[in-house]
């Protein structure tokens, strides 16, 4: 049974099609001026730094930009949620009295393991040649792929599994379109990777949002997120080209992985759920 003490927060605070759009507002607006500063500040200045610096030197530059605009759009949510809503920001992350680190911590390494193995099985070519770096420079590289997909892989659960969905559930009847529409948008955020990763943005945005349903908050769905995108970015894949839509067409084989992932993870939620305390309940 799905849970929804934590949808059921949105009726938290003051509400109205003004403050929503007030607060998306806020949010677009500061991550738009945060990636205005990056792009025609730091980038350029990164770009001649680093002009001979190894790929993955790069690409981990790359992810601690993109975690900063990705912050300057949460500051901007923030901002929104607190004076126009008058509600908690926690109310968008977890439905349990305390931020629960374990689950965040156990769904990084689940999809981290599985995402890295399945790549890996699926493309051993693909395999960055890490094994060459100086190790200030793997060092380097390790941290700041965790610092900037930290950053950016929780801002968008809390967007679209935080306060896009619950401002959705007060327009429908039932949870389900609610969760639909947050998949839907996630997705159209993803769109310009192409769309066989239009394709499996919809199938992760689907599972995690199960997933928050049926552990009430959004700390698991952040780690596998958070997971997702640091071994990809990590190990496999070059941050300079990853808007580079695929020219070989849809890879069904890799979206079935995508999907038996998701499925696995779904069935972890469920597990962790059926041998947790429930949230809110009181031991006897």
């Amino acid at each position: 049974m799905i849970r929804t003490s934590f949808i059921g927060a949105n009726g938290l605070g003051r509400h109205g099609w003004a403050r929503t759009l007030g607060t998306l507002a806020l949010m677009i607006g500061a991550g738009l001026a945060g990636a205005v500063v990056v792009r025609s500040v730091v980038f350029p200045v990164v770009r001649t730094t680093l002009a001979d610096a190894p790929e993955p030197v790069r690409s981990g530059v790359l992810a601690l930009m993109a975690g900063a605009i990705f912050a300057c759009a949460i500051a901007g949510l923030v901002i929104g949620v607190r004076r126009l809503h008058q509600r908690s920001v926690r109310s968008l992350v977890t439905s349990a009295g305390r931020f629960r680190t374990g689950q965040l911590i156990l769904g990084l390494v689940l999809s981290a393991g599985l995402v890295g193995a399945t790549t890996y099985a699926l493309d051993p070519g693909g395999l960055k040649p890490l094994s060459g770096l100086p190790l200030s420079a793997l060092g380097f590289t390790f941290l700041a792929m965790l610092i900037g997909f930290s950053i950016q892989a929780s801002a968008e659960e809390i967007i679209f599994r935080g306060y896009v969905l619950q401002v959705a559930r007060r327009g429908f009847r039932a949870v389900w379109p609610a969760v639909g529409l947050s998949g839907l948008l996630f997705t159209l955020a993803h769109l310009g990777y192409g769309v066989e990763s239009a394709i499996a943005s919809l199938i992760f945005a689907i599972c995690l949002t199960v997933v928050v349903l049926l552990l009430g908050g959004l700390e698991f769905a952040m780690g596998v997120h958070i997971g997702n995108n640091f071994i990809i970015g990590l190990l496999f894949q070059d941050l300079s080209d990853a808007n580079a839509p695929s020219a070989s067409g849809i890879a069904w084989d890799e979206l079935a992985t995508t999907a038996a992932i998701a499925l696995v993870l779904i069935g972890a939620a469920a597990l962790m759920r059926r041998l947790a305390r429930p949230v809110g309940s009181v031991e006897g």
